[in-house]
């Protein structure tokens, strides 16, 4: 019995949908280079989008590919917009990988790139081993 893996390309290959929230969000960050979630969720989201909440879609999305070694998180925050905001977190696009967006796992433990078609492992640090 075969497992189920997914629509595939006549050749074999994971199928990379275009023209979704993820894709329009990694072009934005391919033009931008340092960003933060509300510049992402600006640029990629427009008025047709049905997407129930993008900006917790594209959070998770940059989660992951910070995991992945992609992106990195700046030190300095952005300027704060309201007196009591310490700034939003701003990002860099450390390995830009191609036109095609990488795609997240299930499970979270690698990305895929569809451009080299190679997995990226995603390295998660473990909250409480400092003891």
């Amino acid at each position: 019995m075969s497992a189920r893996t997914g629509p595939k390309s006549p050749h074999g290959k994971p199928r990379v949908m275009q023209g979704t929230l993820r894709q329009k969000a990694w072009r934005a960050m391919q033009i931008k280079g340092k960003f933060t979630l509300s510049d992402l969720v600006r640029n990629a989201v427009s008025e047709e989008d049905k997407a129930k909440d993008p900006r917790n879609n594209i959070g998770r999305y940059v989660a992951g590919l910070t995991h992945a070694g992609i992106l990195v998180e700046m030190r300095r925050r952005a300027v704060p917009t309201s007196p009591t905001s310490n700034g939003e977190k701003r990002w860099t696009l450390v390995r830009d990988l191609g036109r095609k967006a990488p795609v997240m796992r299930k499970g979270g433990n690698s990305v895929f790139d569809p451009n080299s078609g190679q997995m990226i492992p995603v390295i998660r640090e473990e909250a409480g081993d400092d003891q």
